[in-house]
């Protein structure tokens, strides 16, 4: 018998075949960069009693890594721009997570006391390191009250000022958003009735006004997005026309103060981010029951452009861009049945569908890793 220099072993009763060491092809290794981790997305869900933790594989698709139990949990929350901390809302309480970006997991640093009425909106000021939640007590706008709490930044330990500070935003009551600058320096908010002001943040987490723009509208439950240079507001009241307005506002980066720039119709935003490249994206209420989802660029001037708009189902409670602006996330209720929906996004600000995940979402926190 002639020798082979890569004799097969059959072991018969295993039905295995073993190829000895050396025999076969050689291995060719492979080099290359490994790719960066995607994204890790937090969802309160509220109607499970818990908080979700997705990462995003580098395709945009999300893939649960961990559901952390939180009794009461609300489906409202908001990251740290530092991106180690995710402040939650349950009914009665705030709480802040540490958030483990090489594990997915989350564990818990604090928990506070929320004043009287559930929380509906929470806003963190990075660089003055303050928290700013809006509690309501019935229907949104009927008995409003704002709190104010302080956060480490180096151990997420949140601390209720006294009497949780009802008082910090001046002049007025009836506020639907409160979106700090990026640097910390300014807040913007509403009131209600077709004003935007502009707030210096001072060293206490007080305000303090500055400025304003009368945009000549009523703004019932208003949404703003911050984006490069500018802050995108939707105007109109629903209780008047399903149609509304988009409007940009220029930033003046010394000052802080807002300059009208173009104001285009559009339907009734509900829920509007802003991308890192400056896409605007906002789930919209074309008429009852019929939804759409909405891609707008903006240029230098401040001029909106439409590039997409594709059919959406369901009420939207979450929407948030990854880091790159790649692709986009979002919770919906479809007449009861939640989930979570992950779109890619190109250059263009074209929208394709990427991924359902069946759950009950709130919020959505994208942390950068």
């Amino acid at each position: 018998m002639a020798y082979h220099p890569c004799p097969l072993v059959a072991v018969a009763a295993m039905a295995v075949s073993i190829l000895l060491a050396g025999c076969g092809s050689p291995t060719i290794p492979t080099t290359g960069p490994t790719p960066s981790p995607g994204p890790l997305v937090v969802v309160p869900d509220s109607k499970a009693g818990a908080v979700l933790l997705f990462e995003a594989t580098p395709s945009g698709a999300l893939s649960l890594v961990s559901s952390l139990p939180v009794p009461g949990v609300t489906g409202l929350a908001a990251g740290h721009p530092n991106g180690q901390f995710v402040v939650v809302a349950g009914n009665r309480d705030l709480r802040t997570y540490a958030v483990d970006k090489a594990t997915g997991q989350l564990s818990v640093r604090s928990v506070q006391a929320a004043p009287s009425g559930r929380p509906h909106l929470l806003s963190v000021a990075a660089a003055q390191r303050h928290v700013y939640v809006r509690n309501t007590a019935g229907s949104i706008g009927s008995h409003v009250n704002w709190a104010r709490y302080s956060l480490d930044a180096t151990t997420g330990i949140l601390d209720a000022c006294v009497n949780f500070c009802v008082a910090d935003i001046p002049s007025r009551a009836e506020v639907s958003f409160a979106i700090p600058s990026p640097d910390g320096r300014f807040v913007y908010t509403d009131d209600y009735r077709g004003t935007v002001y502009t707030s210096a943040l001072q060293p206490d987490g007080t305000l303090l006004d500055i400025g304003k723009v009368d945009l000549g509208t009523a703004m019932f439950d208003a949404t703003a997005a911050l984006g490069p240079g500018f802050l995108a507001v939707n105007t109109g009241d629903p209780a008047e026309d399903w149609g509304a307005g988009l409007l940009t506002l220029a930033i003046d980066p010394s000052s802080g103060q807002l300059s009208p720039r173009q104001k285009v119709e559009a339907p009734l935003v509900i829920k509007m981010v802003v991308s890192s490249t400056g896409l605007i994206a906002f789930w919209a209420l074309k008429a009852p029951n019929i939804y759409a989802l909405q891609t707008w660029s903006v240029d230098a001037s401040g001029a909106l452009t439409l590039r997409d708009s594709v059919p959406a189902a369901g009420y939207i409670l979450g929407l948030s861009f990854d880091p790159t602006g790649r692709f986009l996330y979002a919770s919906v209720d479809d007449q009861g049945q939640r989930n979570i929906l992950a779109f890619a996004v190109d250059p263009g600000g074209l929208l394709r569908t990427l991924s359902t995940y069946p759950g009950n979402g709130g919020s959505i926190v994208v942390i950068p890793r």
